[in-house]
């Protein structure tokens, strides 16, 4: 939807300059919604949708971990999301191995 010089995202509300002509080419996402990339949602993050299990550890069953296996990826070092987490736990004071409320 177009108002003057403004382009506006009918579904997400986002505004944008309107696009030139050069932009409308299928290499490039210059006339696509910043907001929404395009497509008309917004990815927000919804904790109650990661964490399906909060009375078990990090590293055994609390998160939602469709293609790998939290244990190896979250609790064996040298895998993506070790460190990460170990890190997360001295920052925020909790222990990934242990139950939710537990140190």
């Amino acid at each position: 939807m177009t108002r003057g010089t403004q382009w506006e995202c009918t579904s997400c509300g986002a505004t944008a300059p309107l696009a030139r002509p050069r932009h409308f080419s299928s290499s490039t996402y210059a006339a696509a919604c910043l907001t929404c990339n395009g497509v008309g949602t917004r990815q927000v993050p919804n904790p109650h949708k990661l964490i399906i299990h909060p009375e078990k550890p990090l590293t055994d069953g609390a998160m939602y971990s469709p293609g790998f296996f939290p244990n190896g990826y979250l609790g064996k070092p040298f895998n993506g999301g070790y460190y990460q987490v170990l890190a997360l736990g001295q920052h925020y004071g909790f222990d990934r191995t242990r139950r939710r409320g537990m140190r």
